[in-house]
């Protein structure tokens, strides 16, 4: 280890070490909860969320559960991306509305100026985006 070839205080490393965890909140950490006797999980990907990040997240939520779980999916505008930013809004919003399309997801909220605009521009091609857009479901 680094820290032991650079003469580290061996009991600060213990001390830091001892609370280490290898994944932050809002980076991806799956949280436990229950709810009227029913587990929830939630996976927590709010920290500076990018496209890859919430399509990985996607993917653990579908991969996740048995076989009768019910999959929701809560997403707000992804911040800082610069020029990418409506693209991005766009890909993920399409990921998304797949996965719903597909029954992989049984519901779907979006929050945000970019996801609505995103939103909107979908729903000219899109039955599950025109639902969405107007408050119903879409997807089976």
């Amino acid at each position: 280890m680094v820290a032991l070839r650079v003469d580290f205080d061996l009991p600060t490393l213990r001390q830091g070490l001892s609370t280490y965890s290898p994944l932050q909140d809002g980076r991806g950490k799956v949280k436990e909860y229950f709810w009227h006797g029913n587990q929830v999980s939630v996976i927590d990907d709010s920290y500076n969320a990018n496209p890859t990040s919430v399509r990985a997240a996607l993917g653990m939520l579908v991969e996740s559960g048995s076989a009768g779980s019910r999959k929701h999916v809560a997403l707000g505008d992804m911040l800082e991306l610069g020029g990418a930013e409506e693209e991005a809004h766009a890909e993920v919003l399409a990921e998304v509305l797949r996965l719903l399309d597909q029954g992989a997801v049984h519901s779907v909220a979006l929050a945000g100026q970019r996801f609505l605009h995103a939103l909107q521009s979908a729903a000219v091609s899109s039955p599950a985006a025109a639902a969405a857009a107007a408050g119903g479901e879409g997807g089976g």
